[in-house]
């Protein structure tokens, strides 16, 4: 579970805490509790402790709703890669940059790209595409919880472009030779592209 601690203060009246919430309809409804015991909301818990002119949340941790578990075996691989945040994109998205790099050739029909290897074909549909920044494919004969994923990150300090590719593999043993299988795709971008390797 994901928390986001916020801290903050309330004014006491005779170490009681008084505190008025609004509900999703719209209605208040006052939460009372005494010092040094917790509040307990559907959305938050938050610990009471005395200041000498005030009560003060220590922390106030918000639960992420759970969302589908991934599945297992998640790689998630970073190379740094010395070209244009645009010329990146343009070769991890468009048919004719996929095919310089990472096969020997791309078609694509609405969201589905047929991926050719010598001469076998292999299909994923497009889940989601940010301009500029990132794509995301599933394979249509895996499972529907698996995906692949190119994604551009920029580091703020350094201004190193970074390629981000998460992909998961079938089985653990599996894992290593998709690292590898990876490693030289992304070896044949940079070549392409004309990164340092």
């Amino acid at each position: 579970m994901f928390f986001l601690y916020i801290a903050r203060t309330f004014a006491i009246d005779n170490m009681v805490k008084k505190k008025v919430t609004k509900t999703k309809k719209g209605k208040k409804k006052p939460i009372t509790k005494a010092i040094g015991k917790s509040i307990r909301t559907p959305e938050k818990v938050a610990i009471i402790t005395q200041n000498t002119t005030s009560a003060a949340v220590i922390s106030t941790p918000i639960i992420a709703k759970p969302s589908t578990p991934e599945p297992k075996n998640k790689l998630i691989l970073e190379y740094i890669i010395y070209a244009s945040p645009k010329l990146l994109f343009e070769f991890i998205t468009s048919p004719s940059g996929l095919s310089e790099w990472f096969a020997d050739d791309v078609n694509v029909h609405g969201n589905i790209y047929t991926f050719v290897w010598d001469g076998a074909k292999q299909e994923a549909e497009m889940l989601n595409i940010t301009e500029g920044r990132s794509i995301r494919f599933r394979w249509t004969d895996r499972s529907a919880d698996t995906y692949f994923e190119f994604r551009i990150e920029k580091n703020e300090l350094t201004h190193e472009l970074s390629l981000v590719i998460t992909d998961f593999a079938e089985n653990m043993e599996d894992k290593n030779s998709l690292e590898v299988l990876w490693q030289g795709q992304v070896q044949r971008l940079m070549k392409v592209i004309g990164s340092k390797v």
